[in-house]
């Protein structure tokens, strides 16, 4: 082979040298094209003007990249990179109710996505690559498990387990299909008579990306078996923990700000699929840790007592499950917890403290957007409402709460309670509303010196 490039190439370079003109060897590689791994990664020996080219197995020519087989597999993952970009960026000119015009977001799209996604689509349009939906996976309640069949000439078959079938073709099934790497691969035994299958011819090395690009099949009549694989992505990944607390979630509910101070729950669940299992809450973060429940009916509630600083980080939900004798693991997307430093309550004794610690007697204060007195006009409060403050704060447990009048009627909170009294915080258990009113609540704790609470 070498012998004809570098004769052909002789030619080339007598033929530029007679018109002047200049050959860029820094810019001229070398590649082999074949079906056999083997001989396409051969290191070419080929000499322009006796400096030997640089080999390359997947060159790019003219913005499409040609890989061994000319199967578009590498220039295919490019294009679907590059267009994800593009189209994440299209998605932040506009929402449903904001941003860029119709017509505005239909120019964007042409002028950045489809100029990508369809540059010398000819070329590679009957690419194996470009349908990857020849493969599936079925009769194991999951699309990552189950017997293999293959779609070939419009007609779908199961693949008859024979001598070339190894993990090198399980792992490309997988990677074809989005499941992650090969768990097994074996032959289930089918009843009855042999029946119609295709039969594998393989020259896969495990690194493709779809089975019909390094192998082909025939047909055949089975009476071996089909074949059976297990990837590792077998379970559903798991919901992104929903949170139930007095929190304030950002447009995305990918963030929530929580009070300190403030009792919550993380759920975790997953769709349906295998019964049993368990969730794995892990918090990422300065104090990273983990926490473990059983499934129950497919999900999983994690309860906290009260929002400290080590709360503060990113949890996700990881489901595992012990399916087909192997241990899997999913783990689903993450919710990021941020802590107000700030309590929501406060009592104000209209002393100045040079550190950041909390009165423990004097008028209550809520905040609800804004800070405002509590009035007495709410007829449930009492001291069992008074002690879920000073519990609060750190101050002990309530000596005493009473009404106090002010000098004006003002703006104020009224307070409605379905507490019993057990709760961490006030507002866990409570509501406030905007209300007029000349008096307000005061209350004394057994404390001297709450907790830091503000910055």
């Amino acid at each position: 082979m070498e012998d004809g490039l570098n004769d052909d190439l002789g030619t080339l370079v007598a033929y530029f040298q007679r018109w002047r003109l200049q050959l860029n060897i820094g810019k001229t590689v070398a590649a082999a094209y074949h079906l056999s791994t083997r001989q396409a990664r051969r290191e070419l020996e080929v000499r322009v003007d006796n400096k030997r080219l640089e080999v390359q197995q997947a060159p790019k020519y003219l913005g499409v990249r040609l890989d061994r087989t000319l199967s578009f597999k590498q220039h295919l993952e490019e294009v679907k990179a590059k267009v994800t970009s593009r189209v994440a960026l299209i998605r932040r000119l506009a929402g449903t109710t904001w941003g860029a015009s119709a017509k505005t977001l239909r120019i964007s799209t042409q002028a950045l996505v489809f100029s990508a996604a369809e540059y010398c689509a000819p070329a590679w349009s009957r690419s194996p690559h470009a349908n990857l939906k020849d493969v599936r996976l079925v009769n194991m309640q999951s699309r990552c498990a189950g017997a293999l069949e293959v779609q070939h000439q419009e007609e779908w078959r199961a693949v008859s387990f024979l001598h070339s079938w190894s993990l090198r073709e399980a792992a490309v099934v997988c990677t074809q299909l989005g499941c992650g790497a090969p768990v097994s691969s074996s032959r289930v035994q089918l009843p009855g008579a042999a029946r119609p299958a295709w039969r594998f011819y393989s020259d896969c090395d495990g690194s493709e990306g779809a089975l019909m690009g390094c192998g082909s099949v025939r047909k055949w009549l089975s009476s071996s078996g089909s074949t059976q694989v297990v990837c590792s992505d077998i379970l559903l990944p798991p919901n992104r923990p929903v949170i139930s607390t007095r929190g304030y979630y950002d447009d995305q509910e990918r963030d929530v700000l929580l009070f300190k101070g403030h009792s919550f729950s993380l759920n975790c669940s997953v769709e349906p699929q295998y019964p049993g299992g368990s969730f794995s809450l892990m918090l990422t973060g300065s104090n990273p840790t983990s926490y473990t429940l059983p499934a129950v009916n497919h999900s999983a509630f994690f309860r906290f007592a009260a929002a400290e600083p080590a709360h503060q980080g990113n949890y996700s939900c990881v489901y595992h499950n012990y399916v087909f004798h192997q241990n899997f693991s999913a783990e689903g997307q993450s919710l990021s917890l941020i802590l107000q430093v700030d309590y929501d309550v406060m009592l104000d004794d209209g002393v100045l403290r040079e550190d950041d610690s909390e009165a423990c007697a004097g008028r209550l204060l809520v905040f609800q957007e804004e800070w405002r007195l509590l009035s007495t006009g709410s007829r449930v409060w009492d001291l069992k409402h008074a002690a879920l403050v000073c519990r609060q704060l750190g101050c002990g447990s309530a000596a005493s709460t009473k009404r106090i009048d002010l000098l004006h009627n003002i703006p104020v909170s009224r307070f409605f309670s379905d507490c019993d009294g057990s709760e961490s915080a006030l507002m866990d258990c409570g509501s406030v509303q905007l209300w007029f009113s000349s008096t307000a609540i005061e209350v004394v704790c057994t404390g001297h010196q709450g907790a830091a609470g503000r910055t």
